[in-house]
């Protein structure tokens, strides 16, 4: 019975998949509806995730293996998520979903005090990959910046967002991302950044010789960016 059930999956299945979160379901279901699996749970955000299974390999233990894993990474990621909320490390800190999606983040947070960031207040959007935590998060500044570690689109260049590499000597391997870390720890890697710059290796080369170079033209266009975010505020 059980290899009859499955070939019919195999040939009735859709190849595409979306995980549906609704009044504490999750409700996993494919584009005809043909085919639903509701698993009951308490949860506190809505997400939609498309994901692809070949019909040649698909069988029932292979779709339920893979809702269980998609389920405790969308747990961990709400857990992540409140535990950023909260959190009393980083200054006014405030975290929405994007497009209701637990994979990524709206994050804003104030500039720390007694920095040349304090007043500020800086946007940005955390992205999780499919294999989270296993890979690390994409950090990109939505609040235009000026600083010697972030590329001009805003994206952060930082240890802590680059997974483990054998081949990269330039960073040591406790400084990258590792699956017990959490979004916390990259955010508070990064407030820190902002203070305290890399130029060794910059993404912004010639924010990074200025920063060098003229200390006092770096610090009055860094203000210049923070007075004009708040405006737009």
């Amino acid at each position: 019975m059980q290899s009859r059930v499955n070939k019919q999956l195999q040939i009735r299945l859709m190849i595409t998949f979306s995980f549906i979160i609704e009044q504490s379901n999750l409700l996993i279901q494919n584009n005809s509806k043909k085919v639903k699996l509701i698993i009951n749970f308490k949860y506190l955000y809505s997400d939609v995730t498309p994901i692809v299974i070949s019909p040649d390999n698909c069988s029932l233990n292979q779709l339920y293996s893979y809702f269980a894993k998609k389920v405790t990474q969308m747990q961990r990621l709400n857990q992540h998520n409140l535990e950023l909320e909260e959190s009393k490390t980083i200054e006014g800190v405030s975290v929405g979903l994007e497009s209701n999606s637990l994979y990524q983040w709206n994050i804003s947070f104030a500039g720390p005090s007694d920095t040349l960031y304090e007043g500020g207040y800086f946007q940005a959007i955390m992205k999780f990959p499919e294999d989270y935590p296993n890979s690390p998060p994409t950090f990109k500044f939505l609040t235009e910046m000026w600083h010697p570690n972030i590329y001009s689109d805003g994206r952060v260049c930082i240890s802590i967002l680059h997974a483990q590499d054998e081949f990269n000597d330039q960073e040591p391997p406790e400084t990258r991302w590792r699956p017990i870390l959490t979004p916390e720890d990259v955010l508070i890697s990064i407030v820190s950044m902002l203070s305290e710059p890399n130029i060794n290796s910059p993404a912004n080369v010639d924010a990074g010789i200025q920063f060098r170079d003229k200390p006092d033209e770096y610090k009055k266009k860094v203000r210049k960016l923070i007075d004009k975010a708040l405006e737009n505020l």
